[in-house]
């Protein structure tokens, strides 16, 4: 039976995934052709982590602040970096609703623009966001 704070951690983290996916149209997308469009998978096969999942929205022409939104699941016990060389040197920079996550390991995921380098703490979904 999980106790009072537990409960309320969970409220507070599942209210910042839905200030995330309302943050950006991309999120909404309608139609199966718009996510044929718009959704990418750039580490699918066997370039991807075993347990680690990279997704890419592209979002220009459709959202305002960001051009693109990467999002990144990892379910396995350890950090993960996955590397997206098409992304060095741009300014692509944690969700801000994730800089002030309730969740402190959620704020410790980034982005190494020199290298392309995205690092996801352990059983963490982070969200990038960036003008590319």
């Amino acid at each position: 039976m999980p106790d009072c704070a537990t409960i309320e951690a969970t409220a507070a983290r599942y209210a910042e995934l839905l200030r995330i996916r309302a943050s950006s149209p991309v999120f909404a997308l309608s139609t199966a052709r718009e996510v044929q469009q718009r959704v990418s998978f750039p580490l699918a096969g066997p370039a991807e982590t075993p347990g680690v999942i990279t997704m890419r929205l592209r979002s220009a022409g459709l959202d305002r602040r960001w051009g693109s939104v990467t999002v990144i699941f990892n379910a396995t016990p350890q950090t993960a970096r996955q590397r997206l060389p098409e992304l060095r040197r741009a300014a692509v920079e944690l969700h801000p609703v994730l800089r002030d996550s309730a969740a402190p390991v959620s704020r410790q995921a980034s982005f190494d623009a020199a290298t392309g380098t995205f690092t996801v703490p352990p059983r963490t979904v982070a969200v990038f966001v960036g003008p590319t």
